[in-house]
C-alpha cells in the first residue's frame, strides 16, 4: 500500500480492527436490503480479503523501523535513508518544566508527559511573537 495514496484505507482498516468491527460495517459498505448490514459479529468477502491485507501489509514492515522490509533492509537502498529529528514541542515544554520543578531530566511517561501535569495550549493570538507580519 502506498502511504500516500491508500493511507486513508489504512486508517479505516485499523480503526475497523481496533473497534473489532468488519470494514464494511464502520464504512457502511454493506448493501441495503441486508438484514445483517449492522451485525458486527457476521463478516462477508469484503471484511476477509481487507483484514488479510491489512495484516499482510502490517508483516512486511520492519520491526525496527516501520519501513518496508524491501526498502530498508535492500543493499541497492544502502546510504539512502537521511535522518530529520521530528520535534514535538509540547513534550519539550513539559521536560523543560519538570526538569525546573524536580531538578531531574529524561522522558516521563508513555508520550513523554507526567501524569501529574496539566498541558494546556496558549491561545497563539495572544502571543506576539506569532502574529504575521502586515
Amino acid at each position: 500500500m502506498s502511504r500516500r495514496r491508500w493511507s486513508h484505507l489504512l486508517s479505516e482498516a485499523r480503526a475497523a480492527r481496533s473497534q473489532g468491527w468488519p470494514i464494511t460495517v464502520l464504512l457502511s459498505l454493506r448493501d441495503r436490503d441486508d438484514p445483517h448490514r449492522h451485525d458486527v459479529t457476521r463478516i462477508n468477502d469484503r471484511d476477509r480479503r481487507m483484514a488479510l491485507a491489512l495484516q499482510v501489509y502490517e508483516d512486511s514492515l520492519c520491526s525496527k523501523c516501520g519501513q518496508p522490509v524491501w526498502v530498508c533492509r535492500g543493499v541497492e537502498n544502502l546510504d539512502r535513508f537521511e535522518v530529520r529529528e521530528d520535534v514535538c514541542h509540547a513534550s519539550d515544554r513539559v521536560r523543560e518544566y519538570v526538569s525546573e520543578v524536580t531538578g531531574k531530566t529524561g522522558v516521563y511517561g508513555e508520550h513523554g508527559i507526567p501524569e501529574h501535569v496539566a498541558l494546556s495550549l496558549v491561545d497563539l493570538l495572544d502571543s506576539p511573537a506569532e502574529t504575521p507580519a502586515a
